[in-house]
């Protein structure tokens, strides 16, 4: 892949949650058509730094950059989907309604049947009346990822999607994601599971105490584990 196919790139990235520092330039580029795992302990600075690339906040130092765009920016914000560790949906609200608020906020085009369509993929339909607060863990990570999904966007930033979810649904996620990567999605994906790297990633980033301690293909993915255990100062 050239230089054409980075569709997100972190340089130099510095973020400090008031007083503590959570990023020390950090730097890694996602392309199209790929999946990138993302690895590292609780703590290390994942989540904070998926909601960067998601645009929900600014580094303090350096550069996020979404489809040529400050990620912050509405334009860079509208080409990707973010689904956090804990989905955020309203207890109050159904399955329908959260999908539609979603879509809504995105202001996508034909809304219903596009919500129609992440209902399916998920395989959402059964429990679409149901309200989100009554829902199973792995059920709002469903609807999450639904929302995420919503749009078609070509960057999509999942932390820990599969929490909470049956083997069953683990394999369907994953087959869902590999069919957004060959149709040229950008994919970064959280997981504490090698196993589930080791199944769908393409390339690696790790991170410890805040910075890239890895980067390299799929199969350097034992060097990446090595280089937390050492980057955080204890066995994996």
């Amino acid at each position: 892949m050239t230089d054409a196919d980075v569709v997100v790139e972190a340089r130099g990235v510095g973020f400090a949650w008031g007083a503590v520092a959570a990023l020390h330039d950090v730097s890694f580029r996602l392309r199209r058509g790929t999946i990138t795992g993302f690895l590292g302990r609780n703590g290390a600075g994942k989540s904070t730094t998926m909601r960067l690339l998601a645009g929900l906040g600014r580094p303090d130092t350096g550069v996020v950059v979404v489809d040529g765009k400050a990620a912050h920016l509405a334009a860079a914000r509208a080409v990707v989907g973010y689904c956090p560790e804990e989905a955020p949906v309203a207890a109050g609200l159904t399955v329908r309604e959260q999908l539609r608020f979603a879509a809504s906020l995105r202001q996508l085009p034909r809304a219903a049947e596009e919500v129609r369509r992440v209902v399916e993929l998920l395989d959402l339909s059964s429990v679409e009346s149901r309200l989100c607060g009554a829902l199973s863990k792995g059920t709002r990570q469903r609807v999450g990822v639904a929302m995420a999904l919503l749009g078609e966007p070509t960057v999509l930033l999942l932390d820990e999607p599969t929490a909470g979810l049956d083997p069953s649904q683990v394999s369907s996620l994953r087959a869902l994601l590999l069919r957004a990567r060959d149709g040229g999605a950008a994919i970064l994906l959280s997981s504490h599971v090698t196993a589930e790297i080791e199944a769908l990633a393409d390339d690696v980033v790790a991170l410890a105490n805040g910075r890239v301690v890895h980067r390299g293909p799929r199969a350097s993915l034992p060097s990446a584990v090595a280089a937390i255990a050492c980057g955080a100062g204890g066995a994996p």
